[in-house]
């Protein structure tokens, strides 16, 4: 039997597309924080889809949305415009941690990594707009 990942989400969405969180399949609502107009909303599923299946089921919801995902243990920084799914791998614990440039095994700064979490930066302001932050 192949072994399923555990997978958490903390989603921040407008309080009028909060309903279409219920077509994310296996997941169960641990708690949720109105912010204004929107709502951050933590979901868990000790079943959950690996990152690649969970990634298309969030994209899936059609509606901008900003967050955090953990599929066993490695994390990644997720935005979408209703349209388009951004998906980085963090690559530290704390926010300024990622604020410094990931790096190489060899000390040398991940070029790739870097110019994808630059990418998400400016598509998370794109969804920022689009959900009238």
């Amino acid at each position: 039997m192949a072994n399923v990942p555990t997978a958490r989400l903390s989603l921040i969405v407008s309080a009028a597309d909060v309903h279409r969180l219920n077509l994310l399949a296996d997941f169960a609502e641990q708690g949720h924080t109105v912010i204004g107009q929107a709502i951050n909303v933590s979901l868990h599923a000790p079943n959950g889809p690996p990152a690649p299946g969970l990634m298309q089921q969030i994209g899936a919801l059609g509606i901008p949305f900003e967050g955090h995902a953990q599929v066993d243990g490695r994390d990644y920084l997720i935005a979408g415009d209703g349209n388009q799914t951004s998906a980085v791998k963090a690559w530290a614990a704390t926010p300024a941690e990622m604020a410094l440039p990931p790096l190489r095994c060899d000390g040398s700064v991940d070029l790739v990594r870097l110019r994808q979490s630059e990418w998400h930066a400016g598509f998370l302001v794109r969804v920022r707009a689009k959900m009238g932050d």
